[in-house]
């Protein structure tokens, strides 16, 4: 018998995600940017990693736990993706440019 899960805390708005930045590092700097898309892209793959895994799980509730997960994730890309876009980033040629350096850190 498992015991009972706690519910995941609630995903940082886009707006936390800005006014988190201002403690040390103005808000327009642009490894701020820079930060935010290389974390988006991680969410993405985290997403497609889970949704993979989901596939293997051996039974219905555990197929159903997996996806709750890549859900989550997908909801945490999607608030750095408004914050990126309300700071006039365009969000996908920004992620990009990380995408095989994360790729080959999980392929290692």
């Amino acid at each position: 018998m498992t015991a009972p899960k706690s519910p995941a805390p609630p995903a940082a708005t886009s707006e936390q995600l800005t006014d988190s930045v201002s403690s040390g590092v103005s808000a327009d700097h642009p490894g701020v940017n820079e930060l935010f898309a290389l974390l988006a892209y991680g969410e993405v793959a985290a997403f497609y990693r889970l949704t993979d895994e989901a596939r293997m799980a051996p039974n219905l509730r555990g197929r159903i736990n997996m996806a709750s997960m890549a859900a989550a994730e997908m909801n945490h890309y999607e608030v750095l993706r408004d914050s990126l876009e309300r700071r006039g980033v365009d969000v996908v040629p920004a992620m990009t440019k990380y995408a095989s350096a994360l790729e080959n850190y999980h392929r290692g």
